[in-house]
């Protein structure tokens, strides 16, 4: 098994123990999930989940913890929705744009997009670096923290998919949701 795979997958544990403590330096983490779970608005708001690649398969972790709660949450490929599907995106919908750098071209650019047809657009971006063109442009940036992947991204998988899940627990007002990660960890 290659050694940078293995140190991606062994490090994990230590990305969700950093989720758990929700705080680093600068910033308070649970405020921004505080902040992501009120600009997602009332159940009415649909949700658009944007990425690529791990990102985007992370996005789907969360689909059906957003239906139990009736909120209507679709997971879309960036580069698809970017040339596909922006004319059919509800204008109503809050969107969560998942980026591990935060300058994935295809994301950034539905997020530019986005904003500039409708500049009070809900946007959530969930990247490992806050002063990345992605989180400069959401409303509200929350770090994953996953740090530098050396080979498969599953340091951002697991991150952006943790990260996920603490909003839908913030959104159905489960108050021990970062307390019960330490036991994941």
């Amino acid at each position: 098994m290659n050694g940078s795979f293995r140190d991606d997958v062994a490090i994990q544990g230590s990305v969700i123990r950093r989720i758990a403590a929700g705080s680093s330096g600068a910033f308070e983490l649970r405020d921004r999930i505080r902040d992501g779970g009120a600009l997602l608005g009332g159940a009415q708001r649909p949700i658009a989940l944007v990425g690529m690649g791990s990102s985007l398969h992370a996005a789907r972790t969360a689909l059906h913890r957003f239906a139990q709660l009736g909120r209507l949450a679709v997971a879309y490929d960036a580069g698809e929705l970017l040339h596909f599907g922006l004319p059919g995106l509800p204008s109503e919908a809050s969107v969560i744009a998942i980026s591990q750098s935060g300058k994935s071209v295809e994301t950034v650019e539905v997020a530019e997009r986005l904003c500039d047809a409708d500049r009070g657009r809900a946007l959530l971006a969930i990247v490992n670096d806050l002063d990345s063109p992605l989180a400069r442009l959401a409303t509200v940036a929350a770090p994953m923290g996953a740090g530098v992947e050396s080979a498969v991204a599953t340091r951002t998988f697991i991150a952006a998919s943790v990260l996920l899940q603490l909003l839908v627990d913030e959104l159905a007002g489960v108050s021990s949701a970062h307390d019960d990660l330490v036991g994941l960890a």
